[in-house]
């Protein structure tokens, strides 16, 4: 993809709004604001199957190894 082509994308591609946006350097700034919320979203989503997968891991080191 070209540089150009990811740039017009990024221009379009926002999760949130521009408007309730804090500006640089004042205190609150956030500069993932466009796409906290797919962030939050993804973090939820991560720490929930994190959390399966933590239980299997632990559930293995108990058994006994083979080796």
């Amino acid at each position: 993809m070209s540089r150009n082509r990811f740039l017009e994308i990024m221009r379009y591609l926002h999760c949130n709004d521009n408007q309730t946006a804090v500006p640089m350097n004042e205190e609150g700034y956030d500069p993932l604001h466009k796409v906290s919320p797919a962030i939050d979203l993804l973090n939820g989503s991560f720490s929930t199957n994190y959390n399966f997968y933590d239980k299997k891991v632990q559930d293995y080191e108990g058994q006994e190894s083979s080796f």
